[in-house]
């Protein structure tokens, strides 16, 4: 009796499964109903008073062009909800879904997987696996919540708590707490879309652990290109760079840098401004151009110095090794940073410093302040003193204006206009004057000794 009546129902089965062939051919669209077009054997079962149809497999039903396999079914004809159970799939066109237990609501097109393992596989291979995930069989639309692993087909693995994947264009998009784990990339994100077509993975805020940040971008894999933009901003143990779009090669770690360029070498002191440049980083070469300015900053005791230059086409910065230069440029280079470093208005306080000290141990040995500044004013004239005359007092003055008395007022006034001519003498004429004049006094001398 129990065969008859699963023939008979199988039977039944394959004719409404006929009938709705037809009718889809006819309309030319697809149908809303489910058949079972492959399956062991096909049985009614009473459940809580409830009349279910018990599928026993492999079984094989067609939905929206899409195929339904499980080892056992359980059908609710009046819901229109199937329960599959055991070796789940889910096949259409280049998209394949596996898990072990899957609810099917025929009325939402939905196929609603649950269990410790979900596999998402696409016609490119890209493995996507979580706990959770519904799969619009209408839509050809996936959504994954409470977890979900990506690994791409070149080894690449991107991780969220949420996302999507649309088959029908083959875009995966991932968000909520998004990273992104190469063989020597990782990075953080809001947000990343990843088209399988391209291979290439778009992002939004992007913060990673090896030197590269920014608020959006995309990461072409095949060609190992990241190009960052909005603020990207580089960085190395030796370089800090920064622009409004920043395209990197992983490869060769080399960039192409554009809008509001800032690079820091923090070895060499250096600040590299510009609007475009490129950069290669092995061995270090920086072609800065479009209004392309640079600064070298020093900083001894707590005081720093800058030297700024500018100019009208490129400035190209770079560095080599010292095994590759002679030892003639080093010895300037060295020359030069030497001169770069040192600060004018230090040296010259240090100057005024130790002549001051100078001055000081002189006067502490009682040497007149005439012999340690080497000027003595008389009579009106500042005459040039060293040790080797005498200086010039007031008392000895009274002699001259004596003398000066008894000669005529004639020669006193062609004197008067000597010494008014005097002043207005060349600062190079004025010492040659004072030497003489240095001679006329050791001759003055040595008449008074006599």
């Amino acid at each position: 009796m129990d065969k008859v009546r699963t023939l008979s129902l199988i039977l039944s089965l394959l004719f409404a499964s006929l009938s709705t062939a037809v009718a889809q051919n006819e309309n030319g669209q697809k149908d809303s109903l489910v058949r079972l077009i492959e399956a062991n054997a096909a049985k009614l079962i009473d459940r809580d008073g409830v009349v279910l149809r018990k599928i026993e497999g492999p079984a094989r039903f067609l939905h929206n062009n899409t195929y339904l396999l499980c080892d056992t079914a359980i059908w609710d004809v009046n819901t229109n909800i199937i329960d599959a159970i055991g070796n789940v799939q889910i096949i259409q066109d280049g998209t394949c879904l596996i898990g072990e237990s899957l609810k099917y609501i025929v009325e939402s097109n939905l196929a609603q997987f649950r269990g410790s393992k979900v596999t998402l596989m696409d016609k490119d291979n890209n493995m996507l696996c979580t706990h959770n995930l519904d799969y619009n069989t209408k839509d050809s639309v996936a959504t994954f919540f409470g977890g979900g692993s990506l690994r791409s087909k070149d080894g690449e693995i991107i991780e969220s708590l949420d996302g999507t994947y649309d088959s029908k264009i083959n875009l995966f998009v991932f968000y909520n707490s998004v990273e992104l784990f190469s063989d020597s990339l990782f990075a953080k994100s809001t947000r990343m879309e990843y088209d399988s077509n391209k291979n290439v993975a778009y992002f939004g805020p992007w913060k990673g652990d090896n030197m590269l940040e920014a608020n959006g971008g995309e990461y072409a894999r095949e060609r190992e290109i990241v190009t960052f933009e909005k603020n990207a901003y580089l960085f190395s143990k030796e370089q800090e760079v920064w622009g409004d779009k920043i395209v990197y090669n992983r490869r060769s770690g080399d960039a192409q840098l554009y809008g509001n360029i800032q690079i820091t070498d923090t070895v060499q002191s250096v600040l590299m401004f510009a609007d475009k440049a490129t950069y290669q980083r092995e061995p270090l070469e920086i072609i800065l151009t479009q209004r392309p300015a640079i600064a070298m900053y020093s900083e001894q005791n707590g005081n720093r110095d800058t030297i700024y230059a500018s100019a009208s086409d490129s400035i190209r910065y770079y560095t080599k090794p010292f095994a590759e230069l002679d030892s003639a440029a080093i010895a300037a280079a060295k020359a030069r940073k030497g001169v770069m470093i040192i600060d004018p208005m230090k040296e010259i306080e240090k100057l005024r410093q130790e002549k001051l000290k100078e001055a000081l141990d002189k006067r502490l040995t009682h040497m007149p302040v005439q012999y340690i500044t080497g000027y003595q004013n008389f009579m009106g004239l500042e005459f040039k003193v060293t040790e080797d005359v005498l200086i010039p007092r007031r008392m000895p003055a009274i002699a001259p204006q004596e003398v000066l008395a008894g000669v005529p007022r004639r020669l006193i006034s062609m004197r008067a206009s000597v010494l008014r001519n005097s002043h207005l003498l060349s600062r190079t004429s004025r010492r040659a004057q004072l030497s003489s004049r240095t001679v006329f006094q050791v001759q003055e001398k040595r008449a008074c000794s006599r």
